[in-house]
This record gives structure tokens, C-alpha cells and sequence, in this order.
């Protein structure tokens, strides 16, 4: 099973794109948000992704019902906001960036590593709210609903199962 955080980074976009200087206008681009995943490596199992390597990224076709995405996307919980899914686009690898086939030589070569850290961008959902994100933070560290601190939602320290110090 693996063990993980994620964060989110929104931005979003203007209701009508600025006028170019010939008077035309700059397409619109679609609401979209980016978040971080770090995804905790298990011995002999599969990051579990359909994708393909395109210019801008990692285009995930699919999340197979095993692997690292989807143990990730099962700690996530009903609200889901940071679940990776079909369309997301990985953007970068490690902290590398670049075009599809860079990055996925990224993940080949990161094997070894104990964990592995991905940015995504979902395009054409607007960016999740400051309460859903706490919310969704809530739920993985275990505060909120499943074991180890079920509704244990307000006080600092008192949630998440873990191992104190």
C-alpha cells in the first residue's frame, strides 16, 4: 500500500481574454488548476497508468484498477480533489520538466527512488475551494472518517495515527 501527500496550486483564468494588438483576441484558455502528488514506491508494483507521451506532458489515458494511482486515488476519499484521472496532465517528474518523452524516461530512470513526486494539471474544472482542499488534507492524514482519528477534526496533533515523538 503506498503512503502519500499531495497539495494544490490554483489558477485561474479571466472571464474574457485581453484584445492582441491587431485588435484580435487571445483564445480563451480553460479553467485549470495544478496540484503536487507524491507517490511512496512499493517493491513489484506498477505505477498502474495508461498514458501518452505528448509535448506538454504525460497525458493519463487511464488509471488501472491497480498500482501506486490507485492506491493513491483510494486514500483520497469522496471528495477527491487531488485524485489523479483521465485527462490529467503530467507536467513534471521529480522536478523535471519538459515534453511527454523526458518525462517518462524521468519516471524509468527514478525507479530506485523510494518516492516518486509528480505535478499535474487538470484542465476544464475550475480550481477546488480553500475548504475542499482542507478538507481532502483532512481525510488523508486520517481526521476525517477511516481509522486512526475518526472524528477527530479540530484539535492540532490529534489526528492521523501518528507515531508521536
Amino acid at each position: 500500500r503506498s503512503s502519500s501527500g499531495g497539495e494544490a496550486k490554483s489558477t485561474s483564468t479571466a472571464a474574457a481574454p485581453p484584445a492582441t494588438a491587431g485588435g484580435r483576441r487571445r483564445k480563451q484558455q480553460e479553467p485549470h488548476y495544478d496540484f503536487a502528488v507524491v507517490l511512496t514506491r512499493v517493491k513489484g508494483m506498477p505505477l498502474g497508468l495508461d498514458f501518452e507521451a505528448t509535448r506538454g506532458g504525460i497525458l493519463v489515458n487511464r488509471v488501472k484498477g491497480e498500482g501506486l494511482v490507485a492506491d493513491w486515488n483510494a486514500s483520497q476519499g469522496s471528495l477527491g480533489i487531488l485524485r489523479i484521472e483521465q485527462g490529467d496532465m503530467i507536467v513534471a517528474v521529480n522536478g523535471s520538466r519538459g515534453d511527454g518523452r523526458k518525462l517518462v524516461e524521468e519516471v524509468k530512470k527514478s525507479g530506485g527512488n523510494p518516492q516518486l513526486r509528480l505535478w499535474l494539471r487538470r484542465v476544464g474544472q475550475a480550481p477546488p475551494t480553500r475548504s475542499m482542499l482542507i478538507a481532502s488534507l483532512l481525510r488523508v492524514l486520517g481526521c476525517v472518517g477511516g481509522a486512526g482519528g475518526a472524528g477527530h477534526t479540530g484539535s492540532r496533533g490529534s489526528c492521523g495515527g501518528g507515531t508521536g515523538g
